[in-house]
C-alpha cells in the first residue's frame, strides 16, 4: 500500500487541477487561448492472500452386505413337432366367351321419275276445263339394315386354392437365464468431507492513469455577419481528441464554418495536443438563400428547363439534380455539371436555366413531372447545433410548351 500513495497524490493533484470542457462566448474579439486537461484511467489488478476455509473429500472403508440378483441357465429338450398351415395357390385356365358385332347395310335416297299426264275436271256450268301436269322426280330415303353376329373370343379365368401344407420342425435343446437372489457381504470405499484452513489468492482492482491529455487551443476569427454572437463548448475526451460545439447567439442567425489543424507530440505517459481552429460567421440568411428560399416560377418548353432559387453567393458550393419524367417514363435523370446550366441574377434571386437539346431528349407538348433538387456543401466544418438543412427541392407538373 505505501507503493501506491505516490501515484494516489500524483491523481488527485490532476484531478483538482485537470479541466476537460470549456466555454467561451464569442462576442467580436478576434482571438482566444485556451488549456484543457484530461485523462485516460486505466483499471489493474494485485494479487492478495486471504484466510479461507477450504473442503476435502476423505475415503473410508465400510462392509455393505444385502441380496443381489445372479442368474442360472436351464435347459429343456423340445420334441420334433409338424408344423401345418393354410396355403392358397393361384389357379387359371382359358374360357372362350363370345361377344356380339354388329354392322349396318344398304339404305340410302331412292327416286323414280311420275311421267306427265292430262288432268280434267268439269265446271259448275257444265263445262270441262282440262291441263296437262308435267314429268316429276319422286324421291324417298330407306334406313339401313342393321346385321348382327356372334363372335368368339378367349378369355383367361383365375382363382385361389387352398390347400394344407406341413413341415417337419426336429426336436431341439432351449436353454434360458433363470434369475435368483443370494446374499453377499463385500467392502465399500466411500467418502466423508472435511474441512480446514487454508489461504487463496484473490484480484483486488484499483485505477491508475494511463494517459494524460495536456492541449493548447488557439482560436482565430473572422466575422462578416457583423456583430455575431456565439457559445463556443471545446472539449478534451479520454482518448485525447478535440472537439467543439458552437451555439449561434446572434441576432442576424450566423452560419459557424470552423478549419482545424491538430499537432500532437507523445512523451510516452503524456501526450501534448496543439489545435488551432479558424472560425468564420457567415449570414446564415445570405449564404444559405439556395436552399432557404423556396424553388419558383419554372418554365419548361421544348429546349429548356428554368426556375428561379435564392440567390447564389458561391456556385461551386450547389450541386443540382433534375428528373423530368412523363406519365411512367423518366425522360431525364441528371446531376447536373456546373458547364451544363447557366446561372443569372434576377430581382427574386438566381436564376438557373438549363439548355436540354445537350441531353438528346425528345419532349413532347404534354404534361410533365419536374423534380428540383439543390443541395449545398462546404470545404469547411459546420459547427452550428443543430446543423442546418442544406438541401432544398420540390417537384411540379407543368407542361412543356413549343420552342
Amino acid at each position: 500500500m505505501v507503493k501506491l500513495i505516490p501515484v494516489l497524490l500524483l491523481l488527485l493533484s490532476f484531478t483538482a487541477s485537470a479541466e476537460s470542457t470549456k466555454e467561451i462566448l464569442y462576442e467580436g474579439q478576434q482571438f482566444e487561448s485556451l488549456e484543457l486537461d484530461n485523462k485516460k484511467m486505466e483499471t489493474r489488478y494485485r494479487q492478495e492472500e486471504v484466510d479461507d476455509t477450504c473442503t476435502r473429500e476423505i475415503p473410508y472403508t465400510e462392509n455393505v452386505c444385502g441380496n443381489e440378483t445372479r442368474y442360472r441357465t436351464q435347459c429343456r429338450s423340445v420334441p420334433g413337432y409338424n408344423d401345418c398351415r393354410n396355403v392358397n395357390d393361384r389357379v387359371c385356365r382359358n374360357v372362350t366367351r363370345y361377344r356380339e358385332e354388329c354392322s349396318n347395310s344398304g339404305g340410302g335416297r331412292s327416286c323414280r321419275t311420275v311421267p306427265g299426264r292430262r288432268q280434267c275436271r268439269t265446271l259448275p256450268n257444265g263445262t270441262e276445263r282440262c291441263r296437262n301436269l308435267p314429268s316429276r322426280e319422286v324421291c324417298r330415303d330407306k334406313p339401313p339394315v342393321r346385321r348382327c353376329r356372334n363372335v368368339p373370343y378367349n378369355d383367361r379365368v383365375c382363382h385361389n386354392t387352398t390347400r394344407r401344407q406341413c413341415d417337419w420342425v426336429p426336436s431341439r435343446q432351449v436353454c434360458e437365464d433363470i434369475p435368483y437372489q443370494e446374499y453377499v457381504c463385500r467392502d465399500v470405499t466411500r467418502y466423508r468431507t472435511e474441512s480446514y484452513a487454508c489461504t487463496r489468492t484473490i484480484q483486488i482492482p484499483y485505477e491508475v492513469v494511463a494517459k494524460l491529455f495536456e492541449s493548447k487551443i488557439d482560436v482565430q476569427f473572422r466575422d462578416t455577419n457583423e456583430s455575431s454572437k456565439a457559445n463556443l463548448i471545446f472539449d478534451l475526451d479520454t482518448e485525447g481528441k478535440v472537439s467543439l460545439k458552437a451555439e449561434d447567439l446572434s441576432e442576424l442567425p450566423a452560419l459557424i464554418l470552423a478549419k482545424k489543424k491538430v499537432e500532437a507530440t507523445d512523451s510516452g505517459d503524456t501526450l501534448n495536443i496543439n489545435a488551432l481552429y479558424k472560425l468564420n460567421f457567415l449570414d446564415m440568411n445570405s449564404i444559405l438563400a439556395p436552399v432557404k428560399q423556396p424553388l419558383s416560377k419554372f418554365y419548361l418548353n421544348e429546349t429548356h428547363l428554368a426556375f428561379v432559387m435564392g440567390t447564389v453567393l458561391k456556385p461551386e458550393g450547389i450541386k443540382v439534380t433534375v428528373l423530368i419524367k412523363r406519365k411512367d417514363k423518366t425522360v431525364l435523370s441528371k446531376v447536373l455539371e456546373a458547364n451544363q446550366y447557366r446561372l443569372k441574377t434576377v430581382d427574386t434571386g438566381t436564376k438557373l436555366d438549363l439548355g436540354l437539346k445537350q441531353f438528346d431528349i425528345d419532349l413532347r407538348r404534354r404534361d410533365h413531372k419536374v423534380t428540383v433538387k439543390i443541395e449545398m456543401s462546404f470545404n469547411d466544418l459546420i459547427l452550428n447545433l443543430p446543423t442546418p438543412s442544406l438541401v432544398n427541392e420540390k417537384t411540379i407538373t407543368i407542361k412543356a410548351l413549343k420552342d
